[in-house]
């Protein structure tokens, strides 16, 4: 895929006011120089920011929950059914009852709403990573995306992450190595990767048609919340999404125009 033909995401960028600068390989090297050669035009967006250890992030949201009087529980929720004003969610341990419920399951969110009577168009779009262990003359500062290469590597705390693109199947069928073998082998030719570290990854992203997540209140069970299907956007849209919520629950108004996400909106 060439340079001119994803212009289309710069012209989106600036219709956004999105900043960015192009460069040439001898500007790419002088911003990254662990990488000498390979790529002939480069497009850095500003005001960006990326993690180097996700679970560092998710374990840092508990604490925050857990310092405003949240309690954390983990359990599989088998049902949701309504027990007078409440809620019962039956787990395989201890049953649980809330007047307020926020179904926020990801790729697992579709079955408990089927049993409510509620069916959602969504789809696993699913992804693969690996780890790798470079040299330590061969370090990144940044996420790279090769466009053309259809791959994405980061610098994270347990060394370089190859991220592949998207593969459409089921939720929990088998891996299929194929996309990662061939992500691994265009990215050699660039990147001083090393040898692999640890697994293969396989996650499945919760994708909805129109490309929209579903927030907002279940339409025959008042008091059920939904907050799912933010494809790969999850990290970014989280943070957001619980914000809307609350805003909602509360009865405030929200942020933003929350209707383009209405669950009513699939019958």
């Amino acid at each position: 895929m060439s340079f001119q033909a994803v212009q289309y995401q710069r012209d989106y960028y600036d219709r956004l006011g999105i900043r960015y600068d192009i460069f040439d390989p001898e500007g790419i090297s002088e911003l990254e120089p662990a990488i000498t050669s390979g790529f002939r035009k480069g497009v850095l967006i500003r005001d960006t920011a990326s993690f180097k250890d996700l679970s560092e992030v998710i374990n840092g949201y508990v604490t925050a929950f857990q310092s405003s009087g949240g309690q954390f529980c983990q359990a599989s929720a088998q049902t949701i059914t309504r027990e007078g004003d409440n809620f019962l969610i039956e787990t395989h341990g201890e049953n649980i009852r809330s007047r307020i419920v926020v179904l926020a399951l990801g790729p697992w969110s579709g079955e408990l709403c089927e049993k409510l009577g509620y069916r959602f168009p969504m789809a696993a779009e699913r992804g693969y990573h690996q780890h790798f262990q470079p040299s330590d003359a061969f370090q990144l500062s940044r996420p790279i995306h090769d466009v053309e290469g259809g791959y994405v590597m980061s610098p994270m705390k347990s060394g370089l992450r190859l991220t592949t693109g998207i593969e459409l199947s089921a939720r929990d069928a088998p891996p299929v190595s194929k996309q990662l073998y061939q992500a691994s082998h265009n990215a050699r030719d660039v990147f001083s990767m090393g040898n692999p570290v640890g697994e293969v990854w396989i996650g499945s992203r919760p994708s909805m048609p129109d490309g929209l997540p579903v927030i907002g209140e279940a339409p025959r069970h008042p008091g059920l919340w939904f907050a799912f299907g933010h494809g790969h956007a999850g990290v970014g849209m989280g943070a957001i999404t619980g914000r809307l919520i609350a805003e909602l629950i509360s009865g405030g108004k929200p942020v933003i125009d929350v209707s383009p996400f209405s669950p009513a909106r699939f019958k």
